[in-house]
Order: C-alpha cells, then structure tokens, then sequence
C-alpha cells in the first residue's frame, strides 16, 4: 500500500494549535468521567487503556506525521490523567501513578504503532480499493490486536492448562498493561481475584502466576511495538529540513 506523500513537517507545525491538542483534551475527558464512574484507581487507569485502544485508532490515517502528533496528543492525555490518581486516591504513592502514566502512554504508542505497520504492510489492499477503506481495514485490525491482547487472561483461558504453561503465562504477565497496572496501583488486591474476573480466567485456579515485579518489559514491549510511529516523526523532521535548506537564502 503506497501512503500518500504528504508528511509535510513545515504544513504541520502550521496547524492550529488546538487542532493538536483537541484529541489530548478528549481523551482526558472520556478517561477521567469513565474512570470516576469505576471508582478505583486500576479501574480508571484500565479503562485508559480502552480509551486509548478506541481514540489512538481513529488517529491513524494515511497522513503519517499528522496522525502522529493526534496520536502523541492522545496518549499524553490518558497519560497525565492516570499521572494526576494521587490526587483523588490517597493510597496511590506518585511514583508508581508515575510509572502507570507511562505504561498507558506506551501502550496507546504500540498500539498507534501496530495499526500504522498493518497500513504499511497494505492490509486491505486485497478486500478493497479505496484508500479511505484499506485504514479502516487496519484499523479494524489494529483493535482487534489490541483488544484480544489486552484480555488474553479471559479469551486464552481454556488454552494456557496444562504443563509447560507456567512458563508462557509468566512472561505474558510480565507484558501484560493490566496486570503491571494492577502491580503498581492495587498490589493486595489481584485482578485475575476480583468477582467480574474469577469466573473467566484460569489465572490463580488451574494455572498458577506471580504478579510481576517491573514496568520495565512492558514497557519496552510496546515502545518496540511504536517503531513505525517514530519513523513517520523521524522522517517527517528529515523532510522539514531539507526543504528548508532547499528554500534558505543563499
């Protein structure tokens, strides 16, 4: 799939401010309302990553640097929210909402970055013709990724029985933003233990688990996972530079 060549840097920065911003400000406004209905602070920070999965999507078009800056622009949103939880609850210390704020910001990054690699790849390409199509195709499947990922505890349950599967289980749990959100925010209180959650894992019962212990792999997981995201940027700065050495008096 050729994306259209447009990553224009110099038409970028000439965009309104707002028009940088307004997804910033909506993703704070549907993470912190959903969150204050949840009530606790891995609720909030849980229902972050679904917004993210939702509005990080819909910034992913064929304009590169500009879904980019959206995207950035939702992530640091959802971000400071989940940042600001010492605020309402107490018992959150501001070093992990730190690292939680980070965990969400990576994430909404990756998962920018898986949806921007399916475009790249040309996802689509074959099931339709149009370009507006061939996005939304990607984006579709972008949400899709992200959605089985971040509930693999529930769609894989039946699957991660038997030996050999403490192993996988361990490192997908090192990986997983839930889990390291439920480590850092609510440590005495297990997700995979909580009454809506029980019923549908084998998490605990059939297959043991530990809660992880570091930030640090899930954090680089999803990071990785935002290399297409960092290219656009990069590439888009490397055009704004060289059209400005083009256009420089001489």
């Amino acid at each position: 799939m050729n994306l259209k060549q447009d990553d224009n840097l110099a038409g970028e920065t000439a965009r309104p401010v707002w028009r940088a911003v307004l997804p910033g400000i909506f993703a704070v406004m549907l993470v912190s309302v959903g969150g204050a209905m949840l009530g606790t602070p891995l609720g909030l920070a849980m229902w972050a990553l679904v917004v993210c999965v939702i509005l990080v999507a819909a910034c992913e078009h064929e304009h590169g640097l500009r879904s980019a800056v959206d995207v950035g622009s939702v992530a640091t949103g959802a971000g400071l929210v989940v940042l600001g939880l010492p605020v309402v609850f107490a018992e959150v210390s501001w070093a992990n909402s730190a690292l939680s704020g980070l965990v969400v910001w990576c994430f909404a990054l990756g998962v920018a970055g898986v949806v921007r690699g399916l475009m790249i790849a040309g996802v689509g390409a074959s099931v339709a013709r149009a370009s507006v199509a061939r996005v939304s195709v990607a984006r579709a499947m972008g949400v899709v990724i992200a959605v089985v990922w971040l509930g693999w505890p529930i769609f894989l349950a039946k699957v991660l029985v038997g030996e050999g599967s403490e192993g996988v289980v361990d490192w997908l749990v090192k990986l997983h933003p839930p889990m390291v959100l439920n480590m850092l925010l609510e440590p005495g209180d297990p997700w995979s233990h909580r009454p809506t959650a029980y019923g549908q894992m084998r998490l605990g019962q059939d297959v043991s688990y530990a809660m992880p212990t570091t930030a640090a792999w899930c954090v680089l997981l999803h990071l990785s996972l935002s290399a297409a995201v960092w290219f656009n940027v990069i590439r888009g700065a490397m055009t704004w530079v060289a059209k400005r050495g083009k256009s420089a008096p001489m």
